[in-house]
């Protein structure tokens, strides 16, 4: 513990922090001729000692605006330039204030109207901005098919990934929430306005890491920052009302309809906005347009409904100045109906002197959930100086699940031995046998175990949560403050769940040849839990010299769990296909009438049990099936006292900060079970986590940014436990007393670099995290039925590494050829132990605590390393004209996977995918979007997973009526009919290649209504570059500026910004 504490004692030594001063130039540019505002015109700062010396720049917006900061103290001079109009400049002059700001007003550039419209047509936004450490990806420069809502933009985005299950990455980074002009959006579900906010009124895109309310009150960096997108509607939308309704039918490729209804409607002002949106589909709400890479739906087939609301309000008043007030929050219900098929197949590292282990498995699974969110917001400052947020929410949720699978184990790989391609194939093999009775003989002696299982589960969850924070600045706005907070919550969890298992095992083999024996399960478990927590903390800064600020930081949380698990075996209850059969013989538990709904005897056989269990006067019978051995009762109190200290650090283009965190922790854990009766321990610990970083800021728009931080975890308290959970058959596992706490780097470097003279950017991370004794798990297989013993042990070797680079640049003059590549490499090594024994076939169905670790003694495990390299290559390469646009695209992923006990050279795979998407915009009103994708497969085991799939996408679409408010849309997906979905996944024990059924070919003919206010002005048409640019001999003039603000969390169409103060 000294070694690590004694160099984070000299950072926070050094570390400081300090209040930059600030210059902000803002201005409007306008055309003199009409005096309309010119978008995309250009703004620097330059010395007036260098006038090659570029200080800040940026172009302006819609409304021909711009805002410039800088901390340059030297004199400056503002150059104002279009293309085709001649330039103009001016000197600088700024009071003596702690904050300077310069409006300098109208500046109008002249210049002939043959040279305007040239410039109209050449003027072409920039695909990617960095403004400090904001990137602002610009609408304007990537086109989407008409009606296409904001996923279709998000997956062009330079360095972007959203993966099926909505995560959005950028460079690397997960984003945790979606804004609109700095506002929450149905905070918490980033999928809401992914789905169903129109790329139509999208402004811009800024993606930056948002700090909590304390640290934007204050300063204080608390590390609760969260990496967010933030959305920038379209200036003119002030004092506007918008809607969009979407209607749809159609037809898959078996002939099924298809139909989704979507309608979202908003209402903004200067200071406030309000939402509703609504959708109901079964085409798993996918979206026309953008890259697809190599997913393009959520697994499944999924029918959806969702309805929400969404409001943010504020009194106009300065975002610190006394009576400030602000209000926001929203209410969503939704309900999902999924279908889903998988088929998989499975390597198991096993020894390297050892057989392998080989799983071929089919499963369907029926799932419907409900939920139900509400999040209220509000924040009020008393005086100029004191800040107050509370954020209470609630949610409901309610989920049904029901599944059916068929499965086996081998010794060898079964394609190879059975001559096969395919998984159907091999378990078609296996079930020629029928496995009937108490014991099976097989023709296949390389066959561990056949599995038929069927499951049922429930689950209901009621969740309230509270945030309050009070910040007061002490002596005006030096520095020093301090902060109170207190947030608590309370959950209760209903879960009750149903399996059967018929499972077959293989036994020695006699005379006649190999045999499998039954040893299936039959379980009905009932698992309710209720928590609880608060945190209360308490925070002061205190300026030490005019550049040093020390952070001090104090808080104690409570967190408490009480579960119960209560599992029954049912295998006594079989072999009656009704409750009169039943209880006529058991006459001790009463009647058909005390047990069961009157009117009915008949069941559904297999779910007979589990109707059973849940009627009334059935304690009886629950306590005669009940499974002492894996039932439990836990209570769980968390006790935890956080010290933090920091220093900061902050002159010119230098900002470092460092400091420390320790936390005395204390768990009590009361533990009941059969096996070992009653457990009360209690656990003393003190976590430590340091964390440094450094940003260095080479000009206003290239930056660098290092973040060290780390941290010890302890393991949890039921894996210290020696108790034995065999309520898997086949998944046999016991606790470790002996397990050490677990210690966390993780350091990431970010780069950002952009010319705005050249539209040039570039962005690079590196990130790399490394556990030192991280908890991973000993196994030890069962060379004769395929059984895994496993058990929780410390080991080090577990890190992985990550690098990116994306890079936009045009590759002409006019700017229309623009070039955008993503390159991403990242390792992982995984380690954990691995053992096999035949001794492990000779342990019963349920063993002792004594004879599971008897087993773990005796054997000798190897080290499984397994070490993933994952390479992938975006490119795209766009023309873009006024009413056209191609882009040619490609991506190539690889990944290489060495595993120390894999005898098999297998596990190189290749994704390639190529191909074009055009965009054409006609002066009729009518659109047409297409796309043409080769995607190829190697190197999975199946045969059947190597593919290739040329993909074919196209949508025509035409607008009409007054302002062209209503558009009939015509899209096709798959039109050729060769679409997949096939992933791998590897760990250091497995190797995972999986097939999912989804919604692949299908037609949709679309009737899109768009009824837009603004405020009784137009809705101007955008310039070229823009969704539905300027037309073939048209001329775009906006409509005149009004008034509004820049920053986030102002109106619609607020500048880039960073989710608090800067210092």
């Amino acid at each position: 513990m000294t070694a690590r504490l004694l160099p984070l004692v000299l950072l926070v030594a050094a570390g400081v922090t300090g209040v930059a001063r600030q210059r902000v130039v803002t201005g409007t540019v306008v055309s003199k001729k009409d005096r309309q505002p010119l978008e995309l015109a250009t703004a620097r700062l330059v010395l007036r000692s260098d006038t090659t010396r570029l200080v800040a720049g940026a172009v302006t917006d819609s409304l021909g605006r711009f805002r410039l900061v800088t901390e340059q103290t030297e004199p400056m001079r503002l150059r104002v330039g279009f293309v085709g109009l001649t330039s103009a400049g001016q000197d600088l002059q700024f009071p003596d204030t702690e904050t300077d700001s310069v409006d300098v007003g109208t500046i109008q550039l002249d210049g002939n109207d043959m040279a305007l419209r040239a410039a109209v047509v050449r003027a072409v936004a920039a695909r990617v901005e960095q403004q400090g450490d904001t990137t602002v990806f610009n609408a304007s420069a990537f086109r989407t098919a008409e009606g296409a809502t904001l996923e279709a933009l998000i997956k062009q985005l330079p360095g972007a990934e959203v993966s099926d299950d909505g995560t959005i990455k950028i460079n690397g980074k997960t984003v945790k929430e979606l804004l609109i002009n700095g506002k929450d959006f149905f905070k918490g579900d980033t999928k809401v306005a992914m789905k169903n906010l129109p790329t139509n009124l999208v402004s811009r895109v800024k993606s930056y890491d948002k700090k909590s309310d304390y640290a934007e009150q204050t300063g204080v960096d608390d590390g609760e920052e969260s990496f967010v997108l933030d959305i920038s509607t379209k200036r003119e939308l002030n004092q506007s009302f918008v809607s969009n309704t979407d209607v749809a039918g159609g037809v898959d490729d078996e002939g099924s309809a298809l139909y989704s209804a979507k309608f979202m409607g908003m209402r903004f002002t200067d200071r406030s906005r309000v939402g509703l949106i609504a959708s109901h589909n079964n085409v798993g709400d996918r979206g026309f347009g953008g890259p697809r890479g190599f997913s393009m739906n959520n697994g499944g087939r999924t029918t959806s409904t969702m309805i929400g609301t969404d409001f943010s309000w504020e009194n106009g008043r300065g975002k610190y100045d006394a009576g400030r007030f602000e209000v926001g929050g929203n209410a969503l219900y939704f309900r999902n109906d999924n279908h889903t098929e998988t088929i998989s197949s499975v390597e198991n590292f096993v020894t390297a002197t050892q057989k392998g282990s080989f799983d071929a498995a089919h499963a369907h699974n029926n799932s419907l959930s409900q939920a139900v969110h509400a999040r209220l917001r509000l924040k009020w400052n008393p005086d100029s100086l004191t800040q107050v947020s509370f954020r209470p929410s609630y949610e409901w949720s309610k989920g049904r699940t029901t599944g059916n699978s068929r499965s086996a184990t081998f010794d060898v790989d079964p394609f190879d031995r059975y001559g096969v391609s395919s998984v159907d194939e091999v378990l078609g093999r296996v079930h020629a046998t029928r496995f009937v009775g108490d014991t099976v003989r097989v023709t296949d002696a390389f066959l561990k175990n056949v599995n038929t299982r069927y499951d049922l589960s429930r689950t209901t969850t009621h969740k309230v949560e509270g945030d309050l924070n009070l910040t007061r600045l002490i002596g005006g706005r030096n520095g020093r403050n301090i902060a109170f907070e207190a947030r608590g919550g309370y959950n209760t969890t209903a879960n009750d769940a149903y399996s059967r298992a018929d499972l077959y095992k293989r036994v020695a083999a006699d005379a006649t040849g190999p045999r499998m024996a039954a040893g299936g399960t039959h379980q009905y478990s009932d698992r309710p839990s209720t928590s609880w927590n608060y945190r209360v903390g308490l925070s002061y800064v205190q300026p030490l010299a005019r550049k040093i600020f020390l952070e001090t930081r104090y808080s104690f949380q409570h967190k408490y769990t009480d579960g119960d698990r209560s599992l029954y075996n049912l295998m006594s209850l079989d072999g009656y296909s009704t409750l009169a059969d039943f209880l006529s013989a058991h006459t001790q538990l009463g009647t058909v009438s005390q047990l069961y709904v009157p009117g009915t005897t008949g069941v559904i056989d297999w779910l007979d049990p589990a109707q059973l269990l849940s009627r009334l006067n059935a304690d009886d019978v629950q306590a005669a099936v009940r499974d002492a051995q894996n039932s439990q009762y836990a209570t769980y109190r968390y006790d935890n006292h956080r010290v933090q200290v920091g220093l900061r650090y902050n002159v010119g283009a230098v900002r470092l900060s460092a400091g420390v965190q320790l936390s005395p922790e204390r768990t009590r854990l009361q533990y009941e079970r059969a096996t070992i009766g009653r457990i009360d321990t209690v656990r003393n610990v003190l976590n430590f986590a340091p964390n440094v970083r450094f940003r260095y800021a080479f000009s206003k728009t290239t930056n660098l940014d290092f973040n060290y931080r780390g941290r010890s975890s302890q393991p949890s308290m039921t894996q210290l436990i020696g108790v034995v959970d065999n309520s898997n058959p086949l998944r046999i596992s016991v606790g470790n007393p002996g397990l050490r706490p677990v210690w966390n780097h993780g350091m990431n470097l970010y780069y950002n670099s952009y010319n705005a003279e050249r539209l040039r950017g570039l962005m690079a991370h590196a990130d790399f995290n490394l556990a030192t004794g991280s908890i991973s798990q000993l196994t030890v297989y069962d060379d004769v039925t395929g059984r895994r013993f496993t058990r929780p042990e410390n080991i080090d070797g577990n890190w992985n590494a990550a690098a990116g680079l994306t890079f936009n640049t045009p590759l002409d003059r006019e700017k229309v050829l623009n070039l955008s590549t993503s390159t991403d490499a990242n390792f992982t090594r995984s380690v954990s132990y691995v053992a096999s024994s035949a001794a492990a076939s000779t342990l019963p169905d349920a063993p002792s605590l004594r004879e599971v670790n008897d087993l773990f003694a005796g054997v000798v495990a190897d080290k499984s390393r397994t070490a993933v390299t994952a390479l992938s290559e975006r490119l795209d390469l766009s023309y873009r004209r006024s009413w056209w646009d191609l882009t040619l695209n490609g991506r190539v992923a690889y990944q290489h996977s060495n595993s120390s006990l894999l005898t098999a050279a297998r596990l190189d795979t290749w994704s390639f995918a190529y191909g074009a998407a055009a965009n054409f915009t006609l002066p009729w009103g009518m659109t047409f979007s297409t796309d043409l994708r080769m995607t190829s497969r190697r190197g999975f085991s199946a045969a059947e997973f190597n593919t290739n799939e040329l993909e074919w996408n196209a949508s025509i679409s035409q607008s009409m009526l007054k302002d062209k408010a209503l558009t009939l849309r015509l899209e096709a997906f798959d039109l050729l009919g060769q679409q997949s979905e096939i992933t791998r996944s590897l760990t250091a024990l497995a190797r995972t290649d999986t097939w999912t059924n989804m919604l692949n070919q299908y037609v949709m003919l679309h009737a899109i209504y768009r009824l837009n206010i603004f405020g009784g002005a137009k809705m101007p048409e955008p310039p070229e570059g823009h969704p539905g640019g300027e037309r073939p001999g048209g001329n775009f003039r906006p409509v005149q500026p009004g008034n509004g603000g820049g920053q986030p969390g102002g109106g619609p169409g607020g500048g880039p910004g960073g989710g608090g103060p800067r210092f």
